[in-house]
C-alpha cells in the first residue's frame, strides 16, 4: 500500500489534510474536537494516527543520532 502523499508530505487518509498541518493545529493548542470540526472527513483516530506518527518518527530519528 503506498501512501498518499501531497507536496511530499504524508496526508491523513481520507482528506487532503497533511500530517505536519495536523501536528501544527495541536502544536497551536487546538484540540482534536477542533480539527475533527474542521476537517469533517476526518476523526479523533486519524488525529492519534498523526501523533502516532509522529512519534515513530522522533523514535527513529533518535535512534540515528545515538548509533553516529
Amino acid at each position: 500500500m503506498n501512501p498518499r502523499v501531497r507536496f511530499g508530505k504524508l496526508v491523513v487518509k481520507g482528506t487532503r489534510t497533511t500530517v505536519a498541518e495536523v501536528l501544527k493545529m495541536l502544536v497551536n493548542s487546538m484540540i482534536d474536537n477542533d480539527i475533527v470540526k474542521g476537517f469533517s472527513a476526518s476523526g479523533p483516530a486519524q488525529v492519534r494516527a498523526c501523533l502516532l506518527h509522529a512519534a515513530y518518527r522522533w523514535r527513529c530519528a533518535r535512534r540515528s543520532i545515538r548509533s553516529r
